[in-house]
C-alpha cells in the first residue's frame, strides 16, 4: 500500500481503530455472489472492499480536538480545476490544497469536472451535524474480478490523504506517524448519499485520482 491506512490511529478497549474525532474505522474485504451464469470461480462472485466509519457511542470521551480545528481540516469545495484529469500514475499527488484569508483557511480538492450541486450540498448542513453516535456510513467499491488488493489501495489512500492530519492538530506532537480525523471524509460521503441531488458523476470524479494511481 501507498501507506498503512491505520498506522497511529487509537484503539478503545474492544480493539476498534478509533480516530481523534470519535469514529470506528474499518476497511473490509468480502465477497457476495455473482448474478451471472459463468462456469469459473471469478464468475461465481462479486469482490467487494469496504470502508466504513462508526461514530463511536463514547465520542464524546475520546474527541481531543475542537470544533474549530475539525472545521478548518474539513473539506468545503471541490474545485474543478482542467489538469486534473492528467494524473500520473507512477506517482500519486494529492488533489487536495489550502488556501488562506483573512477570515481563516480553507481545504479544498481539486477535480476534472465542474460539481455544482455537489458542492451546494457540501457546503450545507454537514451530515455529521445531523446524526447521533452509532451512525454508520461508508464506501464499497465492487468488481467482477478479484482485484481486492487494488481497491484496498485505493480505499486506502483516499482515507489516509483526506483524514490524516500531520500537525499538532489536537494537541498531539509533530512527528511522522499521521493522526486521523475522519469528518472531512465522512461528511463527503453524507453528500454522496444524495444521489438524486448532486451530479450523477460525483463519486467517479471523487475518487479519479485515487483509483489513477492504484
Amino acid at each position: 500500500f501507498h501507506e498503512r491506512p491505520f498506522q497511529g490511529m487509537l484503539q478503545d478497549a474492544a480493539n476498534n481503530r478509533i480516530s481523534i474525532d470519535g469514529w470506528e474505522v474499518s476497511l473490509t474485504n468480502f465477497v457476495i455472489p455473482s448474478q451471472t451464469n459463468g462456469d469459473s470461480d471469478e464468475d461465481k462472485w462479486m469482490y467487494c472492499v469496504s470502508l466504513v466509519f462508526r461514530k463511536s457511542s463514547n465520542a464524546d470521551a475520546i474527541l481531543q480536538i475542537s470544533e474549530r480545528e475539525i472545521n478548518d481540516e474539513c473539506v468545503c469545495e471541490l474545485q474543478y480545476d482542467a489538469c486534473a484529469s492528467k494524473v500520473t500514475v507512477t506517482e500519486f499527488k494529492s488533489p487536495l490544497f489550502v488556501t488562506e484569508a483573512q477570515d481563516g483557511r480553507s481545504r479544498k480538492m481539486k477535480v476534472s469536472h465542474v460539481l455544482k450541486d455537489f458542492n451546494l450540498k457540501l457546503q450545507k448542513q454537514k451530515w455529521s451535524q445531523q446524526i447521533g453516535r452509532g451512525a454508520t456510513i461508508g464506501l464499497a467499491l465492487i468488481s467482477s474480478r478479484n482485484v481486492m488488493s487494488a481497491m484496498r489501495e485505493t480505499l486506502s489512500l483516499l482515507y489516509g490523504d483526506i483524514c490524516s492530519v500531520k500537525s499538532n492538530i489536537g494537541g498531539g506532537r509533530v512527528g511522522k506517524t499521521p493522526r486521523y480525523l475522519c469528518q472531512p471524509l465522512v461528511d463527503i460521503l453524507g453528500v454522496l448519499a444524495h444521489s438524486r441531488e448532486i451530479e450523477a458523476n460525483s463519486l467517479s470524479v471523487l475518487l479519479e485520482p485515487y483509483l489513477a494511481y492504484s
